[in-house]
């Protein structure tokens, strides 16, 4: 007769099946399912509720749907959890200035600074919201600080570059759109030619346009086809649509493909100047 004992399976760690559900949730989020992830996130808290990373991606995807209430919610449980939780302080940052609340948001800027006074995210983000209080000279040295830290940042020299416009120092402007141009055309276009809410006033838009053309203008900027594209955009804001039909053809000859944007271009240039 055997003595052996059958001693059954050890317990399972429910905190792996909360590592599940919040890696399903980063996953979902990643993918812009936001409302999945929420769900994952959800069980993820259920199982574990000291997850604080849980509650900070949970609040991201609510961010995401512009459900800013629940998103400070998540951030702060996030933060009572872990108060040393410098993304949290960021993001709920971020979720304060979508309220239009910048007083707030920068109480958390600096709150996440003086955890980590090298993270240029949270000297960009702190910038921003003084930007939109009008204080353009803090909005600088903010923007200052982040270069220092991330040379490479095109949003700092993008941001700094609006808050020399709010100073009426319009070249120290463009040379600012420009380095955000030489860093990340892309970014460029996608986050000031195509934001119509920054370009609200006329002087803005033309500021883009002239940044747009030094870039065009540059030997080692970009390729022919590209800059044959950038210069139809260009166009299109001088409201030459002809001349510009004819660069973006001829880009198109090259290779460039990407000319859908065309069409968001014209929106939003239309619903910059129907602001003016």
């Amino acid at each position: 007769m055997s003595n052996c004992q059958n001693m059954g399976t050890p317990d399972k760690d429910p905190r792996a099946d909360a590592e599940a559900f919040y890696n399903r949730g980063v996953d979902y989020a990643n993918k812009g399912e936001y409302d999945r992830a929420i769900q994952e996130f959800d069980e993820a808290i259920r199982i574990n509720p000291d997850h604080a990373l849980a509650f900070n991606n949970r609040g991201n995807a609510y961010r995401n749907k512009g459900e800013y209430d629940l998103a400070i919610q998540d951030y702060g449980k996030a933060i009572d959890i872990s108060p040393d939780y410098a993304a949290a302080f960021n993001n709920r940052g971020i979720a304060y200035r979508n309220r239009g609340e910048y007083g707030r948001a920068i109480q958390d800027y600096d709150q996440a600074i003086g955890i980590n006074p090298k993270d240029a995210e949270a000297f960009i983000g702190r910038g921003l919201d003084y930007w939109y209080k009008g204080e353009y000279d803090r909005t600088i040295l903010d923007c200052d600080e982040a270069i220092r830290i991330a040379p490479s940042s095109t949003e700092a020299h993008f941001n700094k570059g609006l808050a020399d416009v709010g100073e009426c120092e319009n070249i120290l402007a463009i040379e600012n759109f420009d380095n955000a141009v030489r860093l990340s055309p892309d970014h460029y276009e996608r986050t000031y030619i195509d934001n119509y809410k920054i370009a609200q006033v006329k002087e803005n838009v033309e500021i883009a346009i002239e940044a747009l053309g030094e870039f065009i203008s540059g030997t080692d900027n970009c390729d022919t086809a590209t800059k044959e594209y950038y210069k139809g955009v260009r166009l299109l804001y001088w409201n030459s649509k002809v001349r510009a039909r004819k660069c973006f053809e001829k880009a198109k000859s090259m290779g460039y493909e990407p000319l859908c944007k065309v069409e968001q271009h014209l929106d939003n240039l239309r619903k910059a100047r129907e602001r003016w």
